[in-house]
């Protein structure tokens, strides 16, 4: 089924994107695959080496404490 995604914190979309699960294991795989957006955002908004390398490690994290996840059936 696909399932519609939304991550918001402090009134802003973190992440929007349309899942497609089916079972435990597709879930998590899409899960997967967001986590790695956000990890490519963050990589991609790192200014220098360090940056990148604390952001790597830190920031999918940070980024999810205290959002709101909405998921929508389609």
């Amino acid at each position: 089924m696909k399932i519609r995604l939304e991550i918001r914190k402090n009134g802003e979309t973190v992440f929007e994107g349309i899942l497609d699960a089916t079972d435990a294991e597709s879930f998590g795989t899409s899960w997967a695959d967001v986590w790695n957006a956000l990890s490519r955002q963050s990589a991609e908004a790192a200014t220098s080496i360090g940056a990148l390398y604390e952001r790597l490690n830190e920031r999918v994290p940070d980024q999810l404490n205290g959002a709101e996840i909405s998921l929508t059936r389609m």
